[in-house]
């Protein structure tokens, strides 16, 4: 009997590879579970946040019903060189435009107008009042001066031209 191997041995030694495949397949997976998430501030963290590190403004501003909105959501902002951009550049602000919160910014409240069927804020801080598009990107400033507006989708690599040339 020298130099055969049991089938209970070799049972055994298949379920640890089995077992040790299973292992590698999962920390593969694990690693694709961490990736860095888009970080999102809300209007009113604005004033806070540029007094510790003063930053550009990216605001999106988005309608549940717009489907070039929901593209963006598919798309862009789940690529990872936007959001090590994003995050690493810039305070992103996502903005329903039908959210009904109201809002203080720089010393202003803001709220949503039942009537226009838009958020004040959104109309504040668009230049074309009465032709607003959605999805909006908005860039401003570290002291929120607008330096952007566009008023279309936008592929990630379109984004990530257009704010490189002003981060």
């Amino acid at each position: 009997m020298g130099g055969s191997i049991s089938p209970i041995s070799i049972f055994l030694l298949m379920k640890k590879l089995l077992f040790c495949i299973m292992m590698f397949f999962n920390l593969l997976t694990y690693g694709q579970q961490i990736k860095e998430q888009l970080k999102s501030y809300k209007i009113d963290q604005l004033e806070k946040l540029q007094k510790v590190e003063p930053r550009k403004v990216l605001i999106y501003v988005y309608a549940s019903w717009c489907s070039y909105c929901k593209a963006m959501d598919q798309v862009v902002w789940r690529d990872t060189s936007i959001i090590r951009l994003l995050n690493r550049s810039v305070y992103f602000v996502k903005f329903d435009v039908e959210q009904q919160d109201v809002v203080f910014f720089n010393g202003a409240k803001y709220d949503f107008k039942a009537s226009k069927g838009v958020h004040d804020f959104v109309l504040e801080i668009t230049r074309s009042k009465h032709q607003i598009a959605y999805p909006m990107l908005v860039l401003w400033s570290e002291d929120y001066k607008p330096l952007i507006e566009y008023h279309s989708f936008l592929s990630a690599k379109e984004l990530k031209e257009i704010l490189l040339a002003y981060l």
